[in-house]
């Protein structure tokens, strides 16, 4: 039997009920962690266990059970987005930044009414320098997009990932572009594209990614809000991209790439860019998502 250390989130008996589906997915993440369960593979779960319970220890919100299950499912990508989210909260946290999550409103009496809540609302405040910034963070996922193939890097292509991306999160970018605040979309990666997304960052680092980004949502149906969205809208896009080394998750300083919109009606706060993330140490190219 394997044999695991104390751990909230990832006990003996998760892995005892996800064990049926770890046999069906052998491209699992959680495959690939418990071949190394002794060693790097052990210090991945209780990183992320502990991040998570001083997330909910601070944070208490209706959507902490939603984040828990996605945290332990077996299915990479709904993992990796929640650890991304988890990642970007604690990247800013340790740092000393005032980033708060932001509730869903209670406003609704059915399910429905809920759900459309979640959709539309943002996941962090950041309150910088007495101005707030809402982050929406998302992990990328070319398997989802239509016309895009995952060995095709070209600019388009690229395009079209994120404005599937940007189409998603419609409804929050409209609530904050009501509420009069600078909104940013934090574009991770998909850590499991063999090597890709070390090409996206070049891409995505253009004067004129927004408007090839406006001129593709405009052509999709029930595209009505793509000038909202993104000529006056989205005020940013920060592009990650985050690896696991030695059972911790670091962020590849190179390739973070802020773009800020030109046409947005609300602009991030001066020196937002420099002291969120041109400052942030590194070594050897490796800035480490927990500061210690």
């Amino acid at each position: 039997m394997l044999k695991m250390v104390n751990n909230k989130l990832f006990d003996i008996s998760w892995k005892e009920k996800k064990s049926v589906e770890l046999e069906n997915a052998k491209c699992s993440w959680a495959n690939a962690v418990f071949e190394d369960i002794s060693g790097d593979g052990d210090t991945y779960l209780k990183t992320i266990s502990r991040w998570f319970e001083e997330f909910t220890d601070s944070n208490k919100s209706e959507q902490d059970g939603d984040k828990l299950n996605k945290l332990q499912s077996t299915i990479t990508q709904e993992h990796l987005g929640a650890v991304n989210e988890l990642s970007w909260w604690k990247f800013l946290k340790s740092r000393g930044f005032d980033l708060q999550p932001i509730p869903i409103e209670k406003k609704g009496t059915s399910n429905s009414d809920d759900s459309e809540k979640n959709k539309s609302t943002p996941d962090f405040n950041l309150n910088f320098k007495g101005s707030n910034v809402i982050f929406e963070v998302t992990t990328l996922n070319p398997a989802e997009t239509v016309k895009c193939k995952l060995d095709d890097a070209q600019k388009q292509s690229f395009y079209r990932i994120i404005t599937t991306s940007i189409h998603n999160k419609r409804k929050q970018i409209e609530k904050v572009h009501d509420q009069k605040k600078p909104f940013v979309l934090v574009l991770f990666n998909y850590d499991n594209w063999s090597g890709l997304g070390t090409q996206f960052y070049k891409l995505i680092d253009d004067k004129e990614l927004f408007s090839g980004l406006s001129k593709i949502l405009s052509e999709r149906p029930q595209s009505r809000c793509a000038e909202i969205e993104i000529s006056r809208g989205l005020s940013t896009i920060i592009y990650v991209e985050r690896y696991v080394r030695n059972g911790i998750s670091h962020y590849k300083k190179d390739s973070m790439v802020i773009v800020h919109n030109p046409n947005a009606d609300f602009s991030c706060p001066k020196k937002f860019e420099e002291e969120v993330v041109k400052s942030v140490e590194a070594i050897d190219n490796w800035i480490v998502c927990e500061k210690t």
